[in-house]
């Protein structure tokens, strides 16, 4: 989880609740399909309450067959920098990708800005919103931490390495 730059809202990864599966659950009808039916983390944010408010629904940011691994606010809270794999396998490290999504949920689709391969990588924002840090893997990828940190332009275009990570 990542509290905003405002601090009024948080955005987190976990599972879209389900109705459908907890009643499966529930009835003990819960079988799954091997390496197809997954638990995938998703991103989403909810504006913290006020003392003695409600608490507020949460808004899910990512949908589909991908799995957050990492996320970071954008300065001024209107963008989420996230890193996600198709899949929650170990193994799904070389698959690793770089996205950004609007922080309201007014986006269909997350702006994928790259690879991000490594094991856990975690994007962050410059103090200015311009760029994104993050590790990626070196070519050829023999291993999830031969890494090297990477500035991506947080609006697109071709990564820059950096620094080699030990």
């Amino acid at each position: 989880f990542a509290w905003s730059p405002d601090g009024k809202r948080m955005a987190f990864v976990a599972p879209p609740w389900d109705e459908e599966r907890q009643a499966r659950l529930k009835a003990k009808d819960d079988a799954v399909n091997w390496r197809e039916d997954y638990n995938f983390g998703h991103l989403h944010v909810v504006d913290l309450p006020a003392p003695g408010a409600s608490p507020a629904q949460p808004t899910q940011l990512t949908w589909g067959r991908l799995h957050v691994l990492g996320l970071d606010w954008r300065p001024d809270g209107k963008r989420i920098a996230f890193t996600h794999q198709p899949a929650p396998l170990a193994d799904d490290w070389k698959d690793s990708r770089l996205a950004t999504v609007a922080a309201d949920g007014s986006e269909p689709d997350p702006t994928d800005l790259g690879r991000a391969a490594t094991f856990g990588p975690l994007p962050r924002y410059s103090p200015d919103g311009a760029w994104i840090a993050c590790e990626v893997t070196e070519e050829p990828m023999i291993w999830a931490r031969a890494s090297r940190m990477h500035l991506f332009p947080a609006d697109g275009g071709p990564s820059i390495p950096l620094a080699q990570v030990s």
